[in-house]
């Protein structure tokens, strides 16, 4: 059974912005997602007995667009962001514990826009990034 909830909050007038929280939960994971001013933070649970799972990290910009940055899981280079679509299965590189995966860069034309998602087992988080020219995503996987 999943079960979704989606909660918005208005800081003090516009200058703090707007944070936004999603709750995805189900048997195989949950997910829970804030984001202020272009960053991005996922907090994302696998239980261990979806380990055998494939989680996919995919980014997808039009195919103009020019990426450069990285992605990195406990402050370790795992990939470099250099074109404009990629698919990386992070379960390689996963075991019990927790785990701080950070995707960084930039992109231009800055008005095109990267998607971002995550999906595996019953998690499914997508989010699009447009405007800024800047990459900023951090999600924290707790394997348990």
């Amino acid at each position: 059974m999943n079960r979704l909830f989606i909660r918005s909050f208005r800081g003090i007038g516009n200058l703090l912005g707007a944070i936004s929280l999603l709750f995805v939960s189900g048997t195989m994971g949950e997910a829970v997602i804030a984001q202020n001013y272009g960053q991005s933070i996922h907090t994302v649970t696998v239980f261990s007995e979806n380990l055998n799972q494939p989680y996919w990290l995919i980014i997808n910009a039009p195919p103009s667009t020019q990426i450069s940055g990285e992605i990195r899981l406990n402050d370790r280079l795992i990939q470099r962001l250099n074109s404009p679509s990629l698919r990386l299965n992070l379960m390689p590189y996963l075991g019990l514990g927790r785990y701080r995966l950070e995707i960084i860069g930039h992109y231009t034309p800055s008005d095109n826009g990267i998607e971002l998602s995550l999906s595996g087992g019953n998690t499914q988080i997508n989010q699009r990034t447009a405007g800024s020219g800047v990459i900023n995503h951090i999600i924290n996987l707790e394997v348990k």
